[in-house]
């Protein structure tokens, strides 16, 4: 049977709108304090969080809304919750070693990753809820938290690598903020049996192979991304990096305010295997997120132009950044409402095969010269964006198709 939508008015529409002008004021605050040196460590360090929440979870957010078993569910948040830890501790300090992080870095990058890791599974089954004012609830503590963690951090004038704490301590505002203490008691109990819960982890990576492999492909994705990032000559890295801040910024508004109520409708189509209802969620999702794709551009055009009148930039790299920028912002921020859809409907191999283009691109690109790397991201960046929507609108006329034929 299909669940209800928790609805509230629009109270909860108002609170995330709320929430996300709070996200939006913590990217800005670095830019006022002028930390170039914040902003690359921000940009890096939730660049390679972002990609590997998906991977440390093992997929939770494209797979538990549609369980239709509560038992299996607590089963998986517990495993995942498991896994989240002890994948994000070894992950992390692998990009340490890789990217030569001092140990405030590979801290500050570790706690991002930790609780970006457990944000994402509180957020999935808040979805398989359809409680949306909870979803709300969560965006608020998460913003304003890390936009008075980060305003602190930019008065007193800490490390590079305090800022991503101050971030951290957002994301674990937002845990707090949507789950019940009961909850939490019960989940750190079964936790603490960790043979078992391995066990466990093991048995729900194996059942959903197809779209954990494609989430570490996601995480390279990522990692690609921060080492361009890490490794371009410095005017150009500050102008890349405060780009990559605002999109990923974005790319957060459209996954975490836009895209808990797509995912809440495809996850109810699904469930009564209505195409049609999919096809206008994916329709809708797309919509929000180009418009906010759109949007992004716009701001990051500014910056750019910003750091060229300061005499900072070139023509040549002006006009390879722009191009990254395009790319990005659609793969991106284009994507960010519907970066579930493919998983949510049991697309696992569609969603690798995505997952493996596009890694190979990003990865490349830590190969090439930076100006080169800045192109290559853009083109894989676009390509990537119609490749899904393609992969998309092909499953759900697949599936009209078999229910037309059954």
């Amino acid at each position: 049977m299909d669940m209800p939508i928790k609805r509230s008015g629009v109270g909860p529409v108002l609170l995330n709108l709320f929430a996300q002008s709070m996200f939006v004021a913590s990217l800005v605050l670095p830019l006022a304090w002028n930390r170039g040196d914040a902003i690359v460590a921000l940009a890096v360090g939730t660049t390679i969080a972002g990609a590997a929440s998906h991977t440390i979870t093992l997929a939770i957010r494209s797979r538990l809304p549609t369980e239709p078993s509560d038992d299996q569910a607590r089963t998986a948040v517990v495993a995942c919750g498991t896994t989240a830890v002890i994948a994000g501790i070894l992950l992390s300090a692998f990009v340490a070693v890789l990217l030569s992080l001092s140990f405030g870095e590979a801290m500050g990058v570790l706690s991002v990753v930790l609780s970006l890791g457990l944000l994402t599974i509180v957020s999935a089954v808040l979805i398989r809820r359809h409680d949306l004012p909870a979803v709300a609830r969560v965006r608020l503590a998460n913003g304003s938290l890390t936009m008075l963690a980060t305003l602190l951090a930019c008065v007193l004038g800490v490390a590079p690598s305090l800022f991503l704490l101050a971030t951290a301590v957002g994301n674990v505002a937002g845990c707090v903020a949507g789950t019940r203490l009961r909850e939490i008691r019960i989940v750190l109990f079964r936790m603490l049996h960790i043979r078992a819960q391995l066990r466990a982890s093991l048995r729900y990576a194996w059942d959903g192979r197809p779209l954990v492999v494609a989430s570490v492909l996601s995480g390279l994705s990522g990692f690609g991304i921060s080492f361009v990032i890490s490794s371009a000559s410095d005017d150009l890295q500050v102008a890349l990096a405060s780009v990559v801040r605002v999109l990923s910024g974005l790319q957060n508004l459209g996954a975490n305010v836009a895209g808990p109520s797509v995912d809440i409708r495809v996850a109810s189509a699904y469930r009564m295997r209505k195409p049609g209802l999919l096809r206008e969620a994916l329709r809708l999702g797309i919509f929000v997120g180009v418009a906010l794709s759109a949007g992004g551009l716009l701001a990051a055009g500014a910056l750019t132009q910003i750091v060229v009148k300061a005499g900072q930039l070139d023509s040549t790299d002006f006009f390879v950044l722009v191009i990254a920028s395009i790319g990005l912002g659609l793969s991106g921020v284009g994507l960010s409402c519907v970066w579930t859809f493919l998983g949510m409907i049991g697309e696992y191999t569609r969603r690798l095969r995505w997952d493996l283009v596009r890694g190979s691109g990003y990865l490349t690109a830590c190969f090439l010269s930076e100006q080169l790397a800045l192109v290559v991201l853009g083109v894989v960046g676009l390509v990537s964006f119609f490749h899904y929507v393609a992969e998309a609108r092909l499953a759900v006329s697949q599936l009209g198709s078999q229910q037309h034929h059954d």
